[in-house]
Protein backbone atom coordinates (compact mmCIF):
# COMPACT_ATOMS: atom_id res chain seq x y z
CA UNK A 1 0.00 0.00 0.00
CA UNK A 2 1.42 3.33 -1.12
CA UNK A 3 1.85 5.91 1.23
CA UNK A 4 1.68 8.76 -0.94
CA UNK A 5 -2.44 10.29 -0.99
CA UNK A 6 -3.83 10.05 -4.37
CA UNK A 7 -5.20 13.34 -6.29
CA UNK A 8 -8.29 12.08 -7.02
CA UNK A 9 -9.19 11.08 -3.13
CA UNK A 10 -8.50 14.96 -2.08
CA UNK A 11 -11.09 17.66 -0.64
CA UNK A 12 -10.35 21.20 -0.82
CA UNK A 13 -12.03 22.62 2.33
CA UNK A 14 -11.60 26.32 1.44
CA UNK A 15 -13.10 25.47 -2.42
CA UNK A 16 -15.83 23.60 -0.48
CA UNK A 17 -16.87 26.14 1.71
CA UNK A 18 -16.51 29.28 -1.62
CA UNK A 19 -19.02 27.02 -3.03
CA UNK A 20 -21.11 26.39 -0.55
CA UNK A 21 -21.43 30.35 -0.08
CA UNK A 22 -21.86 30.83 -3.49
CA UNK A 23 -24.86 28.76 -3.61
CA UNK A 24 -26.82 30.01 -1.13
CA UNK A 25 -26.55 33.80 -2.31
CA UNK A 26 -27.36 32.48 -5.88
CA UNK A 27 -30.82 30.80 -4.85
CA UNK A 28 -33.90 32.18 -6.01
CA UNK A 29 -35.68 34.05 -3.63
CA UNK A 30 -39.42 33.52 -3.29
CA UNK A 31 -41.45 36.25 -4.38
CA UNK A 32 -44.30 37.72 -2.02
CA UNK A 33 -47.23 36.50 -2.99
CA UNK A 34 -49.88 39.26 -4.13
CA UNK A 35 -53.10 39.86 -3.75
CA UNK A 36 -55.70 38.64 -5.41
CA UNK A 37 -57.36 41.60 -7.83
CA UNK A 38 -60.89 43.04 -6.75
CA UNK A 39 -63.41 42.68 -8.76
CA UNK A 40 -65.34 45.18 -10.27
CA UNK A 41 -68.40 45.21 -7.40
CA UNK A 42 -65.70 45.10 -4.47
CA UNK A 43 -64.20 48.04 -6.65
CA UNK A 44 -67.18 49.60 -6.76
CA UNK A 45 -68.34 49.80 -3.24
CA UNK A 46 -64.93 50.71 -2.22
CA UNK A 47 -65.00 53.64 -4.23
CA UNK A 48 -68.82 54.24 -2.81
CA UNK A 49 -67.44 54.35 0.62
CA UNK A 50 -64.93 56.78 0.03
CA UNK A 51 -67.00 59.10 -1.42
CA UNK A 52 -69.46 58.58 1.52
CA UNK A 53 -66.64 59.61 3.78
CA UNK A 54 -65.39 62.68 2.30
CA UNK A 55 -69.02 63.76 1.86
CA UNK A 56 -69.66 63.07 5.62
CA UNK A 57 -66.44 65.06 6.31
CA UNK A 58 -67.33 68.09 4.23
CA UNK A 59 -70.52 68.37 5.75
CA UNK A 60 -69.02 68.12 9.04
CA UNK A 61 -67.03 71.03 8.12
CA UNK A 62 -70.03 72.90 6.50
CA UNK A 63 -72.65 72.45 9.71
CA UNK A 64 -69.56 73.66 11.99
CA UNK A 65 -68.71 76.60 9.89
CA UNK A 66 -72.44 77.36 9.73
CA UNK A 67 -73.44 77.11 13.51
CA UNK A 68 -69.84 79.19 13.88
CA UNK A 69 -71.39 81.69 11.68
CA UNK A 70 -74.82 81.72 13.07
CA UNK A 71 -73.40 81.99 16.47
CA UNK A 72 -71.03 85.16 15.69
CA UNK A 73 -73.80 86.58 14.16
CA UNK A 74 -76.40 86.49 17.07
CA UNK A 75 -73.80 88.50 19.25
CA UNK A 76 -73.90 91.17 16.76
CA UNK A 77 -75.06 94.67 18.75
CA UNK A 78 -77.39 95.31 15.95
CA UNK A 79 -79.57 92.44 16.70
CA UNK A 80 -79.07 92.45 20.80
CA UNK A 81 -81.67 93.42 23.22
CA UNK A 82 -80.85 96.98 24.54
CA UNK A 83 -84.09 97.85 26.51
CA UNK A 84 -86.23 96.72 28.83
CA UNK A 85 -89.36 98.46 29.76
CA UNK A 86 -91.77 96.92 32.92
CA UNK A 87 -95.77 97.42 32.22
CA UNK A 88 -98.60 96.72 34.81
CA UNK A 89 -96.34 96.90 38.01
CA UNK A 90 -97.84 98.10 40.84
CA UNK A 91 -96.68 97.18 43.85
CA UNK A 92 -94.04 94.85 42.65
CA UNK A 93 -90.45 97.13 41.90
CA UNK A 94 -89.76 97.71 38.38
CA UNK A 95 -86.04 97.70 39.03
CA UNK A 96 -86.39 94.33 40.30
CA UNK A 97 -88.01 92.79 36.98
CA UNK A 98 -85.78 94.84 35.06
CA UNK A 99 -82.71 92.81 36.80
CA UNK A 100 -84.37 89.37 36.99
CA UNK A 101 -85.17 90.20 33.00
CA UNK A 102 -81.49 90.72 32.46
CA UNK A 103 -80.41 88.42 33.93
CA UNK A 104 -82.28 85.91 31.74
CA UNK A 105 -80.32 87.42 29.14
CA UNK A 106 -77.18 86.44 29.77
CA UNK A 107 -75.16 83.79 29.07
CA UNK A 108 -75.99 82.09 25.95
CA UNK A 109 -77.85 78.78 24.41
CA UNK A 110 -75.42 75.83 24.14
CA UNK A 111 -72.12 78.51 24.60
CA UNK A 112 -72.72 79.34 21.26
CA UNK A 113 -75.85 81.88 20.73
CA UNK A 114 -76.86 84.38 22.52
CA UNK A 115 -79.36 84.78 25.14
CA UNK A 116 -79.90 89.32 24.10
CA UNK A 117 -80.54 88.06 20.63
CA UNK A 118 -83.83 89.78 19.49
CA UNK A 119 -84.93 86.47 17.67
CA UNK A 120 -83.81 83.52 19.80
CA UNK A 121 -84.02 85.17 23.37
CA UNK A 122 -85.66 82.37 25.33
CA UNK A 123 -89.24 84.34 26.17
CA UNK A 124 -90.94 81.13 27.69
CA UNK A 125 -88.30 80.15 29.91
CA UNK A 126 -87.80 84.16 31.28
CA UNK A 127 -91.57 84.45 31.54
CA UNK A 128 -91.41 81.00 33.75
CA UNK A 129 -88.70 82.10 35.76
CA UNK A 130 -90.25 85.68 36.71
CA UNK A 131 -93.22 83.56 38.11
CA UNK A 132 -91.64 81.65 40.18
CA UNK A 133 -89.15 84.27 41.24
CA UNK A 134 -92.34 86.65 41.91
CA UNK A 135 -95.60 85.41 43.95
CA UNK A 136 -97.45 87.80 43.01
CA UNK A 137 -97.29 87.67 39.54
CA UNK A 138 -100.67 86.03 38.65
CA UNK A 139 -99.64 86.22 35.03
CA UNK A 140 -96.58 87.58 32.72
CA UNK A 141 -95.78 88.27 29.20
CA UNK A 142 -92.66 89.42 27.22
CA UNK A 143 -93.14 90.66 23.53
CA UNK A 144 -91.23 93.24 21.77
CA UNK A 145 -92.87 96.31 19.83
CA UNK A 146 -91.55 95.69 16.44
CA UNK A 147 -89.83 93.05 14.61
CA UNK A 148 -86.41 94.73 14.55
CA UNK A 149 -87.49 96.45 17.69
CA UNK A 150 -84.25 96.41 20.36
CA UNK A 151 -86.75 96.36 23.35
CA UNK A 152 -88.59 94.15 25.61
CA UNK A 153 -91.55 94.72 27.15
CA UNK A 154 -92.73 93.21 30.36
CA UNK A 155 -96.52 93.30 30.79
CA UNK A 156 -97.57 91.73 34.56
CA UNK A 157 -100.82 91.31 35.88
CA UNK A 158 -100.49 91.33 39.59
CA UNK A 159 -102.82 89.30 42.12
CA UNK A 160 -105.43 91.01 44.24
CA UNK A 161 -105.21 90.25 48.18
CA UNK A 162 -109.11 88.57 48.35
CA UNK A 163 -108.39 87.07 52.33
CA UNK A 164 -105.67 86.99 54.32
CA UNK A 165 -104.17 83.59 56.03
CA UNK A 166 -102.92 84.88 59.73
CA UNK A 167 -100.58 82.28 62.39
CA UNK A 168 -99.72 83.84 65.49
CA UNK A 169 -98.42 87.57 64.70
CA UNK A 170 -97.90 86.92 60.95
CA UNK A 171 -100.34 87.55 58.48
CA UNK A 172 -100.63 86.81 54.64
CA UNK A 173 -102.66 88.03 51.50
CA UNK A 174 -103.92 85.09 49.36
CA UNK A 175 -105.87 85.61 46.17
CA UNK A 176 -109.38 84.35 45.40
CA UNK A 177 -108.04 81.22 44.62
CA UNK A 178 -106.47 80.64 47.66
CA UNK A 179 -102.64 81.50 46.51
CA UNK A 180 -100.97 82.92 49.37
CA UNK A 181 -98.71 85.16 47.79
CA UNK A 182 -97.12 88.10 50.02
CA UNK A 183 -97.12 89.12 53.63
CA UNK A 184 -99.43 91.72 54.96
CA UNK A 185 -97.84 94.07 56.92
CA UNK A 186 -99.52 96.34 59.43
CA UNK A 187 -100.55 98.96 57.10
CA UNK A 188 -101.73 96.49 54.35
CA UNK A 189 -105.72 97.26 53.72
CA UNK A 190 -108.00 95.13 55.63
CA UNK A 191 -109.89 91.96 53.34
CA UNK A 192 -113.35 90.62 53.23
CA UNK A 193 -111.87 87.11 55.77
CA UNK A 194 -108.95 86.01 58.10
CA UNK A 195 -108.29 82.31 57.17
CA UNK A 196 -106.21 80.36 59.81
CA UNK A 197 -104.47 76.58 59.80
CA UNK A 198 -105.20 74.36 56.74
CA UNK A 199 -101.17 74.79 54.95
CA UNK A 200 -98.38 72.17 55.04
CA UNK A 201 -96.53 72.22 58.33
CA UNK A 202 -92.64 73.51 58.23
CA UNK A 203 -92.71 75.01 54.95
CA UNK A 204 -93.11 79.02 54.11
CA UNK A 205 -96.80 80.00 53.77
CA UNK A 206 -95.33 82.04 50.66
CA UNK A 207 -96.31 79.88 47.55
CA UNK A 208 -98.72 77.56 49.16
CA UNK A 209 -102.66 76.90 48.17
CA UNK A 210 -104.84 77.96 51.00
CA UNK A 211 -107.45 74.70 50.42
CA UNK A 212 -106.71 73.51 47.03
CA UNK A 213 -110.08 72.47 45.58
CA UNK A 214 -112.16 73.57 48.52
CA UNK A 215 -111.76 77.19 48.66
CA UNK A 216 -114.68 77.86 46.27
CA UNK A 217 -116.97 76.00 48.23
CA UNK A 218 -116.06 77.96 51.16
CA UNK A 219 -116.53 80.98 49.93
CA UNK A 220 -119.71 80.02 48.66
CA UNK A 221 -120.84 79.39 51.82
CA UNK A 222 -119.36 82.25 53.60
CA UNK A 223 -121.98 84.03 50.91
CA UNK A 224 -125.09 82.30 51.75
CA UNK A 225 -123.84 83.08 55.53
CA UNK A 226 -124.02 86.45 54.49
CA UNK A 227 -126.91 86.65 52.79
CA UNK A 228 -128.68 85.19 55.37
CA UNK A 229 -127.77 88.73 57.65
CA UNK A 230 -124.73 86.75 59.45
CA UNK A 231 -121.09 88.42 59.53
CA UNK A 232 -118.74 85.80 58.59
CA UNK A 233 -114.69 86.83 60.00
CA UNK A 234 -113.13 83.77 58.39
CA UNK A 235 -112.71 80.23 58.81
CA UNK A 236 -110.27 78.27 60.65
CA UNK A 237 -109.31 74.46 59.37
CA UNK A 238 -109.81 72.16 62.43
CA UNK A 239 -108.99 69.09 60.70
CA UNK A 240 -109.48 67.41 57.60
CA UNK A 241 -112.95 67.08 57.94
CA UNK A 242 -114.43 70.26 59.76
CA UNK A 243 -113.48 73.90 59.89
CA UNK A 244 -114.87 76.91 62.04
CA UNK A 245 -116.42 79.49 61.17
CA UNK A 246 -116.50 83.08 63.30
CA UNK A 247 -119.39 85.47 63.26
CA UNK A 248 -119.26 89.17 64.14
CA UNK A 249 -121.42 89.15 67.40
CA UNK A 250 -122.10 85.88 67.35
CA UNK A 251 -121.34 82.56 68.11
CA UNK A 252 -118.30 79.97 66.43
CA UNK A 253 -120.19 77.71 63.79
CA UNK A 254 -118.42 73.99 63.35
CA UNK A 255 -118.75 72.69 59.78
CA UNK A 256 -117.78 69.38 58.14
CA UNK A 257 -116.05 70.32 54.54
CA UNK A 258 -118.55 68.02 52.93
CA UNK A 259 -122.01 69.81 54.08
CA UNK A 260 -124.74 71.32 51.49
CA UNK A 261 -124.16 75.22 52.23
CA UNK A 262 -127.86 76.04 51.96
CA UNK A 263 -128.70 73.31 54.40
CA UNK A 264 -126.61 74.57 57.14
CA UNK A 265 -127.63 77.82 56.81
CA UNK A 266 -130.95 76.18 57.02
CA UNK A 267 -130.26 74.49 60.07
CA UNK A 268 -128.07 77.37 61.61
CA UNK A 269 -131.52 79.35 61.26
CA UNK A 270 -133.52 77.13 62.89
CA UNK A 271 -131.36 76.44 65.85
CA UNK A 272 -130.91 79.94 66.42
CA UNK A 273 -134.76 80.60 66.62
CA UNK A 274 -135.20 77.24 69.29
CA UNK A 275 -136.74 78.13 72.07
CA UNK A 276 -133.90 77.09 74.20
CA UNK A 277 -131.15 79.50 72.55
CA UNK A 278 -133.75 83.03 71.13
CA UNK A 279 -133.30 84.81 73.81
CA UNK A 280 -129.96 84.40 74.93
CA UNK A 281 -128.28 84.36 71.58
CA UNK A 282 -125.77 86.54 71.92
CA UNK A 283 -124.55 84.56 75.13
CA UNK A 284 -123.75 81.45 72.65
CA UNK A 285 -120.33 80.48 72.29
CA UNK A 286 -120.21 78.02 69.78
CA UNK A 287 -122.86 75.67 67.67
CA UNK A 288 -122.08 72.32 66.42
CA UNK A 289 -123.65 71.57 62.91
CA UNK A 290 -121.50 68.99 62.38
CA UNK A 291 -124.14 66.03 62.75
CA UNK A 292 -127.11 66.87 60.53
CA UNK A 293 -130.57 66.82 61.96
CA UNK A 294 -129.05 67.08 65.85
CA UNK A 295 -127.32 70.33 66.48
CA UNK A 296 -125.13 71.16 69.66
CA UNK A 297 -124.55 74.34 71.16
CA UNK A 298 -122.82 75.79 74.02
CA UNK A 299 -123.13 78.80 76.21
CA UNK A 300 -120.29 81.11 77.29
CA UNK A 301 -119.09 80.02 80.82
CA UNK A 302 -120.68 76.94 80.30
Amino acid sequence: MSSQPRKNNIIDLKKAAAKREERRWSAPVPKPSRPSPLSKPQRLRARRRKMRLVMFSICLLCSAGLVGGLGFVSHMERFAITDIKVDGAQQLSANALTAAVQSGLSDNIFRIFSKANMFIYPRTQIEEELAGRFPRIKDVELSRPGLLAQAVVVTVQERQPYAKWCADSMCYFLDAGGFIFAEADASAPTTSYVFNMGLIPKQGPIGQTFLHGRLIGIVHFLELLAAAGYEPQGIRVENEKDFSVSLTDGPTLMVPFDADGEKVVHDLQLALEADSVRDRGAELEYVDLRFGNRVYYKFKGE
